[in-house]
């Protein structure tokens, strides 16, 4: 709240809120300020369906404070007995329940359950290994792994994208979805992109070694990276201290990103292009996504989401749809690129209507770096 909304504010806010709240406080109900953003009611022996009423009487006497709305306001319940329980491990508890009540809008109600204490446990450790990786450029715990873009006419390897992978030591492997997102909300997304860049300019190095200077590499940027004022002169850089050619380079957005700050992040992407570099548009087909859109960016490939791969076994009217996207595209001077291709159904259907590229396990898995080396000189070899 205090780095959102800055210190007055804050202040403002809790003191209305405490005010308030103390016209709640009875013979069977104690409030008490637990953190500087954080509010608790103690109601010993009460019936069960109690708290869940003080939870509207909360609403109540909050809603018509504009403020709350603009911070939001999160409610837990936490249910326990006992005179041996910690209060420190109290407080932590309620909290939880409370920011997941938050998630479900100003004052959403959430009950305290085991699940969630370990859901809570899973991101402080996730958390705790994307903070250490950020202090530590040796730690492994974050690394990439590639996955090949093959040409659908000559089923040769034109590139790779660079995927981000987490690998901890008590929690094993982790999937993107989670610790991509925490790093976000931490605001490490940033070091780790770098990690990530710097991983495939190794690997352009490696295969640049090999003779396969040719294959390109794909990173995806989010836009808290993109919108740096120093992104560029880092981009730059990361290239200079490996002799990659920023040709070698495609970056990867999705419109979402785009749409963050159009006209910034447009005029960054033709930066970038005029460097050398590519850029992807990916995910297309889902959410927001136009042509309309994205006839004004400066992007080199559309790629199709992994959704209208799925359908494309689905239906004819779903071929047809994923067809006219390839068409368009090309129309509008785009390479197509289409992911998640898993069967010969699919990519035999995108051969046919003239799509360039593929990727998606039906040719291979992301793989490690010695991994994707080897596929390279078993597959472009003549």
């Amino acid at each position: 709240l205090t780095l959102s909304y800055g210190y007055a504010f804050n202040e403002q806010i809790v003191m209305e809120a405490a005010s308030r709240l103390k016209s709640l406080v009875t013979e069977g109900r104690q409030v008490f300020q637990v953190s500087p953003e954080r509010m608790a009611f103690y109601m010993p022996g009460c019936a069960m369906e109690e708290p869940f009423l003080l939870c509207n009487e909360i609403a109540a006497v909050l809603s018509p404070v504009p403020m709350i709305h603009a911070a939001g306001c999160g409610l837990g319940v936490l249910n326990f007995t006992g005179p041996d329980k910690d209060g420190d491990e109290i407080l932590k508890n309620a909290s939880i329940a409370a920011a997941c009540g938050g998630m479900k809008g100003t004052f959403g109600v959430c009950v305290f359950d085991g699940e969630m204490e370990a859901k809570a446990e899973r991101e402080r450790i996730i958390k705790d290994e994307i903070i250490a990786s950020s202090l530590d450029g040796e730690r492994s715990s974050i690394f990439a792994e590639f996955q090949p873009i093959v040409d659908l006419k000559t089923g040769k390897i034109r590139g790779f994208e660079a995927l981000a992978r987490m690998r901890g030591p008590r929690l094993g492997l982790v999937p993107p979805v989670e610790f991509i997102s925490l790093a976000e909300e931490l605001q490490l997304i940033v070091p780790l992109g770098k990690r990530i860049l710097a991983s495939a300019c190794v690997f352009l190095g490696e295969l640049k070694r090999a003779g396969f200077g040719y294959v390109s590499c794909s990173v995806n940027v989010s836009a808290l990276e993109l919108v740096r004022d120093n992104f560029l002169g880092d981009f730059l850089t990361a290239l200079r201290e490996r002799d990659i050619p920023a040709s070698s380079l495609c970056l990867e957005v999705t419109e979402s990103l785009v749409a963050f700050n159009f006209d910034l992040i447009n005029r960054k992407l033709g930066e970038l292009r005029r460097m050398g570099a590519a850029v992807s548009l990916d995910d297309f087909g889902t959410g927001q996504s136009s042509f309309f859109r994205a006839r004004d960016l400066n992007v080199d490939y559309l790629k199709i989401a992994k959704d209208f791969t799925d359908r494309i076994s689905a239906s004819s009217r779903s071929r047809l749809v994923t067809g006219d996207i390839i068409s368009m595209a090309h129309k509008l001077g785009y390479r197509v690129i289409a992911e998640g291709v898993e069967h010969e159904e699919q990519r035999q259907y995108l051969a046919d209507h003239g799509c360039d590229y593929f990727q998606g396990f039906l040719f291979s898995r992301p793989v490690p770096q010695e991994e994707a080396l080897e596929l390279v000189r078993i597959t472009n070899l003549p």
